[in-house]
């Protein structure tokens, strides 16, 4: 079925629409200023499908170091399926390239489509832009330069997207003589649609309008060209701009063809030259995207970016090219600027690094037991211990009675460790009820039991490259005391629920204020559990045991109470100091210290002072307090027997012998102490 040949008029509405469409697209950029990928892509293909009539349009945004991949597509009418979906089907065109007008089959149904792709960027995977079709025309003469141009523009966007918030200046302005480029194209446009509304001018419509054509490529600051090939490579067109980038006459250029590689900087010819011959060759794909610097007659040099379309016959041999070259001569002397301001931010980094990492190295060396008051022989002996094993990655095993300061003295082992710039993790055993012991632990899966209603990371997680501190680590149910031990030997643990293995690179410090060997021969505790943690045994001495001590932790307490409540104490009564060192202290350090925050409570003084009642054990044989003691020992003896009995032994807990006496977990195990109770044989199955 022959089809009539287009008559001018035709002719003249196809380029009227053409010319719209151009008008349109150029505006583009104006919307994509300081756009991102997921905004200029969604938009290219809202304009493009519709203004072409494709079947579908996918866009691909490559890896970079300053955005993310991405992928977008749109569908002209009947099914769509996810851009993935989409991409997935058409990798084999993306990865062995596609010339413009290539059948391939329809990804979204049966039969083939025509498909147009287009590189969007300069650099290796920066991303492609592919348009299909079913109409076998696709894509016409216009259609490809409405692509080209339209591509060129995402191109553009894409890579101004990726610029760092320094070029950010230099490319609003940019963007306002797009502006003013695009309301002059508009301008010429209307006068253009003037014209051509009258059809019955003919010859003299088409050729005002191939006028207006030119005069907007004049006026636009890129350098627009064309060039043939066959039969042999001639400059057809470049546009006045030409002048004002290369610093040479367009007349020139058209006489020399050669005079395009010669203006080329030394140092980027051998390049530019190598790419282009390959490019125009066809032994590339049919665009190409380059850089390079022009060396003009005045001695002054521009950077140009150059964007050219390669046109091939009906058997893909090249006959033409077209393209587009910007000058980003600003762009690049905003680049280098901010490149040399990293640099020198760089340096200013790395030098503070330094004097951060001297500064925190001295102030550990002064800090390093700060928390840890005393000057005692017994308290020597442990500090002595603590810095020997501290830089090693031995498992810690501290005993002590409740309040000496096992977590004090965990602490300042992770200090001095080589894992000091990681977390110190803490976790207090006889805190969390059995049942979910371990889930802190080691975390636990989605759904893992009632409750569980997300993924939750465990302890040991967290501290991963740190270190653990499990303090209370004899009430360990016996289930997750084999965990433990798994953790011990194999670095490696489960969550709840879930079959993944995890590694585990902490190291573990322990406390118990029981005799963990008691607690192995009664079958409490696992013996090889126990081995594992008694490698280097810490022995905490009670206050008691470092009497010596007392005035110093006296004084640490005041000063630092004192100041909190703004009070000014210049002196600590001498007899309420020996009361205080005579006192036998059940609850150690922590005992002191509260001690001691009474007294600055309801000091009104500058002399610090402490009441006698508050020791009711101190070691004075005549106060009213030790001859209570002394005397109701034994009806004490038996209240505390009846109490851990009616509680299975245990002290601690809602449930405890010390809820049920109501006095503090430290005092009655004090009292269990000094009274020489074994509260495990109150113990039952």
């Amino acid at each position: 079925m022959k089809t009539e040949p287009p008559t001018e008029l035709s002719e003249i509405e196809g380029l009227r629409r053409g010319i719209n469409d151009l008008a349109g697209l150029m505006t583009l950029g104006v919307h994509w200023a300081r756009g991102d990928p997921s905004r200029i892509a969604p938009t290219l293909l809202e304009v493009v499908v519709p203004m072409l009539r494709l079947d579908f349009a996918y866009v691909q945004v490559g890896v970079s170091a300053e955005a993310p991949p991405g992928e977008w597509a749109r569908f002209g009418s009947g099914r769509a399926i996810p851009p993935a979906a989409l991409g997935a089907a058409l990798e084999p065109i993306l990865a062995r390239g596609a010339s413009v007008g290539d059948r391939i089959p329809d990804p979204l149904g049966e039969g083939t489509v025509s498909v147009a792709l287009f590189r969007l960027g300069t650099s290796e995977g920066a991303g492609h832009f592919l348009g299909g079709s079913k109409r076998s025309d696709f894509p016409t003469d216009m259609e490809r330069l409405l692509l080209r141009v339209a591509t060129n523009q995402a191109a553009v966007a894409f890579q101004e997207a990726r610029q760092l918030a320094g070029l950010r200046r230099k490319t609003d302005e940019l963007d306002q003589r797009v502006v003013e480029r695009t309301e002059e194209l508009s301008a010429a446009y209307d006068a253009l649609e003037k014209e051509a509304a009258d059809r019955q001018r003919g010859e003299r419509a088409l050729a005002e309008t191939k006028n207006h054509l030119h005069q907007m490529a004049e006026s636009v600051p890129e350098v627009i060209w064309i060039v043939t090939l066959e039969p042999e490579e001639r400059v057809v067109y470049t546009s006045r701009s030409f002048e004002h980038v290369w610093g040479l006459p367009v007349e020139d250029l058209y006489r020399n063809p050669r005079l395009w590689t010669e203006s080329i900087h030394p140092d980027d010819r051998a390049r530019v030259v190598s790419a282009y011959l390959r490019w125009i060759s066809g032994a590339e794909a049919t665009y190409q995207d380059i850089e390079f610097r022009v060396a003009r007659p005045d001695g002054s040099v521009r950077w140009v970016h150059e964007h050219g379309v390669l046109k091939v016959d009906d058997l893909g041999k090249p006959i033409g090219a077209s393209g587009i070259s910007t000058d980003i001569t600003e762009r690049m002397a905003a680049r280098q600027e901010l490149e040399h301001a990293f640099a020198e931010i760089q340096a200013l980094k790395d030098r503070l690094q330094q004097e951060n990492i001297a500064l925190r190295e001295e102030v550990e060396k002064t800090s390093m037991f700060e928390e840890i008051v005393g000057a005692s022989q017994p308290l020597r002996a442990v500090l002595a211990q603590v810095s020997r094993v501290a830089p090693t990655d031995s498992t810690v095993l501290i005993n002590g009675e409740t309040g000496t300061g096992k977590e004090l003295v965990a602490r300042a082992i992770h200090k001095m460790s080589r894992r000091s710039d990681r977390a110190l993790i803490s976790v207090n055993c006889a805190a969390i009820p059995p049942s979910l012991i371990a889930s802190e632990l080691f975390g636990h899966e989605k759904g893992a039991f009632t409750g569980a209603l997300q993924r939750r990371q465990g302890r040991f997680e967290l501290a991963d490259g740190g270190t653990i501190f499990l303090d209370e680590i004899s009430e360990l149910p016996t289930e997750t005391q084999v965990t433990l031990l798994r953790v011990l030997q194999e670095r490696e643990f489960e969550r709840v629920g879930g079959g993944r293995t995890f590694r585990a690179d902490v190291r573990v410090i322990a406390a118990s204020n029981r005799n963990l060997e008691d607690s192995v021969t009664r079958g409490d505790f696992r013996a090889d559990l126990y081995f594992r943690l008694n490698v280097f045994p810490l022995d905490l001495p009670a206050l008691r045991d470092r009497r010596d001590d007392i005035p110093l932790l006296v004084e640490y307490f005041t000063h630092r109470y004192a100041r909190r409540m703004g009070k000014r104490i210049r002196s600590i009564g001498v007899s309420s100091l020996e009361r205080l060192r005579a006192y036998d202290w059940p609850g150690n350090v922590r005992e002191l210290q509260n001690v001691v925050e009474r007294a600055v409570i309801l000091c009104e003084r500058d002399t610090l002072e402490f009441d006698e009642t508050w020791l009711p054990r101190a070691a004075d044989a005549e106060s009213p307090a030790a001859a209570r003691d002394r005397v109701s020992g034994d009806r004490q003896r038996d209240v505390i027997e009846r109490a851990l009995s009616d509680s299975h032994g245990r002290v601690a807990g809602p449930r405890g012998a010390a809820a049920k006496l109501g006095i503090p977990r430290s005092t009655l195990e004090s009292r269990i102490r000094s009274l020489r109770i074994s509260k495990y044989r109150f113990k039952s199955g």
